[in-house]
């Protein structure tokens, strides 16, 4: 039996890219003008305006204390200033997941935060302390923040995070404390998150009321360093990659390039060889690139011991560029 089906109209309709025409496809030269604009940036320190020592705080802070001391002096010069405060020692959140930070703000409904884990100048503290009272204890705060959906201020101070001058020593791992800092205002713009970096070993008797001035601060910065008794903010500067006298390359040395047998890592190779003279090793996995110019005069020595060949050449030793065989050791 046969039976009829309906037919897919057929409307004759084209839904097809076209292609760019030749005239397209060739971009304009930037303009001198367009070749000034700065594509790159750098980050760089401002000073900022000293902050007069606050007589009025108001709302209910709850502060996450650190073993130094300095929270405890920034809950003395709240409760000075007629404010509400609840202090937590280090040893009863360091621990705390977000849930449990969930509870003391349902608890006690903040409207400022103030964690100082991350304070650790006056002892000695491993790697995997710094990252459970500091990165770790911060991402379970902004994690109960981000459930809580009402408006709050959150300031991290910590120590040893930025190398504003020549003579601070930094820690690596307070670097990680950038995450939820920067992160938690982008997406839930009703909390305003900051990051504070404080000098704890300049012994002061106003610590404390200098803290509390920062975190009443009502400017955009978001990245603040206190060195002695000036404030810091960083910004990011325009870099036109101007030429200096000073270089980290040494003309005559000897430099080695992983996975350099592509064309890119043989352009950097030629590179160094005609600006510095210098010595270039390459090594990589598969055969030399043709675009940039090399000749290969002689097979190198393989490494059969390795799951795959690693190959290795070297640059420098002839006066026309060309490849000198290097001995692979296993």
């Amino acid at each position: 039996r046969r039976v009829s089906l309906p037919l897919y109209p057929f409307e004759r309709r084209r839904h097809w890219i076209d292609a760019p025409s030749p005239s397209a496809l060739p971009l304009p030269l930037p303009s001198p003008a367009d070749q000034r604009i700065a594509r790159t940036y750098l980050p760089k320190w401002r000073a900022l305006h000293a902050l007069d020592s606050p007589r009025a705080a108001s709302g209910r802070w709850l502060l996450l204390c650190d073993a130094d001391g300095l929270g405890d002096e920034l809950a003395s010069a709240l409760r000075q200033c007629g404010a509400q405060v609840r202090a937590i020692a280090l040893r009863d959140y360091e621990l705390a997941g977000a849930d449990e930070f969930a509870g003391w703000m349902d608890e006690f409904t903040p409207d400022h935060l103030v964690h100082l884990g991350s304070v650790t100048a006056a002892h000695t503290v491993d790697a995997d302390d710094l990252m459970r009272r500091g990165y770790c204890s911060v991402l379970a705060l902004a994690q109960s923040l981000a459930r809580q959906r009402r408006p709050a201020l959150l300031t991290v101070v910590a120590d040893g995070v930025f190398a504003v001058t020549e003579q601070d020593c930094v820690r690596a791992e307070k670097a990680l404390l950038f995450g939820p800092v920067r992160v938690l205002r982008q997406e839930h713009p009703a909390i305003r998150c900051r990051l504070v970096d404080v000098q704890v070993g300049r012994h002061a008797h106003n610590r404390g009321a200098e803290l509390l001035a920062e975190c009443l601060c009502d400017d955009d910065e978001d990245l603040v360093a206190h060195r002695g008794r000036q404030r810091w903010a960083r910004y990011f500067a325009p870099f036109h990659g101007e030429q200096t006298e000073h270089s980290e390359l040494r003309r005559g040395g000897v430099y080695l390039i992983t996975g350099g047998r592509g064309a890119l890592g043989q352009r950097i190779a030629l590179h160094l060889r005609r600006t510095i003279d210098a010595k270039v090793v390459l090594t990589g996995r598969r055969d030399l690139a043709d675009s940039v110019g090399l000749s290969r005069r002689a097979d190198a020595d393989q490494d059969q011991d390795q799951d795959q060949d690693i190959v290795t050449f070297a640059i420098g030793d002839e006066p026309d560029d060309e490849l000198g065989d290097v001995d692979c050791e296993p």
